[in-house]
């Protein structure tokens, strides 16, 4: 079994290295500086931790955004439909 160090894990993931260092420490691995090494088991849990935190966000990032617009509509055209309403009102 061969030792993987901290940046590398973080290089391959493509997040900072302080990251992965805090997520080492999270999971109760004795590590110091990002070039501690772990063992390639270790690597995975925190590979796999890694991969759960992205699932979630990229679950949120995926929910619908709803865009509202006002329409806005000028003053001549309102006074034309209510001219328009008053002459069909008249003919009736």
């Amino acid at each position: 079994m061969g030792k993987i160090k901290l940046y590398e894990i973080a290089k391959k993931l493509g997040v900072t290295s302080k990251e992965v260092l805090d997520n080492a420490l999270e999971l109760g691995m004795e590590v110091k500086t990002h070039m501690s090494s772990v063992s390639e088991k270790d690597a995975t849990k925190i590979e796999a931790k890694f991969i759960g935190t992205k699932r979630q966000e990229k679950e949120k990032k995926d929910s619908p955004v709803i865009i509202r617009r006002e329409v806005i509509v000028s003053d001549v055209e309102t006074k034309k439909e209510i001219e328009k309403k008053e002459k069909d009102s008249k003919k009736k």
